[in-house]
Order: structure tokens, then C-alpha cells, then sequence
């Protein structure tokens, strides 16, 4: 047999090796580090939102360390974007807060008006009321001569915002109308509630005109209860003696 004819030896065995040598796949990537930069950017839910997007961020962050994860750089700008945004939307919650205090009352008020309460309607229009309405004018006053005047158009029958209002404003310090629509047996008329812008867009009802009618009007008309114990001219000029008393006397 000649050496040709000899059987070769077997290939060695390249699998193993070639499977070492074959490049790897890429990283998976970290879903914390997505979730964490879209959480960041949502406004739907203030505050909460960039909350998220910073833990998320941070987790992002801890998982793309040493790149077993992709996603780094997505999770570094939903960490940075959550910084600024979360002391930003801070703020804005006192002014929330103060418009809720504001308009919860007047729907509680169109609501009751609408449903035939007009004492729940009155009531909720003083939980508006400013310090120096409430200073001037208790709420048992306050509901008396809104009823009364109320009465001398026959009765309400139904009170709802009017439709051609043009909104409340968002300025502090500013003054504005909130227009109503009153429907009597026998007419409409117009009402209209005044109101102060205060700080954080918090409303305060200052003055009510009720047709002809005005609030502040009928406060400054009552009369200071301090002059009714003054003594009146005819009354000094009275005690006082006279020229032909004064001649009498020296008589």
C-alpha cells in the first residue's frame, strides 16, 4: 500500500473555536432607560410624570453601566430633562390648586341655582367672597339680600353662567365680570358677580348686581351706627339758653 493510499487523519474540530471568534449580537435594550426619557417628557400628569421619568432614568442608568445594556444616553437625558422639569411643574401646582378653589365653588353655585337650591347657590357664592365682603357682610346678610331681590323680580327660577362670557383671566391683580343669565316668570335680567384675581389665580367675589341692583351700593347706603347717638342741631341749639334768658337771669 502506498502512502497515498494511507486513510488522511480527521479535521480538527473548528466549531467551538469559530463560535468564540464570531462577533457578538448586539446589546438588548434597556427598557428602563425608554421608559424612564418618554416619562420625562409626558405632561399629562404634572410632577408625577417626571417623578417617574427619574427613577426610571436612574434604573436605565444602572443597567446600560458598562454597556451589558443599550439605552445610556436615553437614560441620561430623562435623568436630566426630569431635573429641570419636575421644580418647574412644582410651581404650577399652588396656581391648580388655586383655580380649583375657585371654580369648584362657582360650579357648585350653577349646579344649585340650575337645580332649584337657591340658598346652596348663594352659599357657594360666598365661599368666594373676599375678606372685606365677609368683613362687611355676614353670610346670613349676604343670602338675605340676594333673596330679597331675587323676590322682587317674582323668584328665580333657574341661574347659569351666560354663554358670552369671555372667560376668567390669568393675570394677578386683575378685576373681572362673570356674567350670569337670571330667568324670572316674567323676564331674564342680567347678573353679574365681580371678581378679584388674587395670587395663584385664586378668585374672590368682591360685589353682586343683581339687575339695578348693586351689592356695594346697599352696604354704603346703611347708615354707621355710631352717629345714631349724636345729638342732632335742633336739639344742641335747643339746650342752649337764649338771648332773653340771659337778661332774665342778669336781672
Amino acid at each position: 500500500m502506498s502512502p497515498f493510499d494511507a486513510p488522511h487523519p480527521p479535521a480538527p474540530q473548528q466549531d467551538a473555536f469559530d463560535a468564540e471568534m464570531m462577533p457578538a449580537g448586539p446589546a438588548p435594550m434597556s427598557i428602563m432607560a425608554v421608559v424612564g426619557f418618554v416619562s420625562s417628557l409626558m405632561v399629562c400628569c404634572p410632577v408625577l410624570s417626571p417623578l417617574l421619568g427619574l427613577i426610571f432614568s436612574l434604573v436605565g442608568l444602572s443597567q446600560t453601566k458598562g454597556g451589558v445594556r443599550r439605552g445610556r444616553g436615553l437614560a441620561i437625558a430623562g435623568l436630566i430633562i426630569s431635573i429641570v422639569v419636575i421644580p418647574l411643574q412644582g410651581l404650577g401646582i399652588p396656581m391648580v390648586v388655586g383655580r380649583a378653589k375657585s371654580w369648584i365653588p362657582i360650579a357648585v353655585a350653577t349646579t344649585a341655582f340650575q337645580s332649584g337650591d337657591i340658598d346652596a347657590g348663594i352659599a357657594a357664592w360666598y365661599d368666594l367672597a373676599s375678606d372685606d365682603l365677609k368683613s362687611a357682610m355676614t353670610e346670613d346678610e349676604f343670602t338675605t339680600w340676594v333673596n330679597a331681590e331675587f323676590k322682587k323680580h317674582g323668584g328665580l327660577q333657574s341661574l347659569q353662567l351666560s354663554p358670552n362670557q369671555k372667560g376668567a383671566p390669568s393675570l394677578d391683580g386683575e378685576r373681572t365680570q362673570l356674567p350670569w343669565r337670571a330667568q324670572f316668570p316674567s323676564e331674564t335680567i342680567d347678573v353679574y358677580t365681580d371678581i378679584r384675581i388674587g395670587s395663584w389665580g385664586r378668585m374672590f367675589l368682591e360685589n353682586v348686581t343683581i339687575g339695578d341692583a348693586e351689592l356695594i351700593a346697599t352696604k354704603d347706603s346703611q347708615p354707621d351706627s355710631g352717629t345714631g347717638d349724636e345729638p342732632t342741631d335742633e336739639k344742641s341749639a335747643g339746650d342752649e339758653p337764649t338771648d332773653a334768658e340771659d337778661t332774665d337771669e342778669d336781672g
